[in-house]
């Protein structure tokens, strides 16, 4: 009896890896992490689909089809989305200025 092929694309990226534990290797995932997007039929975590991407070829598209990949593309295959500076990245200090900090007036 001829063997089907996959009919997921998590399924897909593990016959192209070999087995669950290579793709898992691979991707810097656990062999159970992988399991269980296998038996769910998709991956959830965003993150780890582009993962699976570079390394089987096989598309986000495929490995979760409820993400807007249009748009997550423009911004994770973005040339300079390294250089981004997030507006949210440093907080000012809570409960007034760094002066104001016993800290401060103990140096002061």
């Amino acid at each position: 009896m001829k063997k089907s092929p996959p009919d997921t694309g998590i399924a897909k990226a593990i016959a192209i890896a070999g087995s669950q534990v290579k793709l898992a290797a691979l991707i810097g995932a656990n062999q159970q992490m992988v399991s269980y997007w296998n038996k769910a039929g998709i991956v959830s975590d965003t993150g780890m689909c582009a993962a699976i991407e570079r390394e089987t070829g096989v598309r986000c598209e495929e490995l979760n089809r409820n993400e807007d990949w249009a748009t997550l593309r423009l911004v994770l295959c973005a040339p300079d989305r390294d250089n981004f500076a997030a507006s949210d990245d440093t907080q000012p200090p809570v409960g007034g200025s760094v002066d104001d900090s016993p800290l401060a007036k103990m140096v002061a």
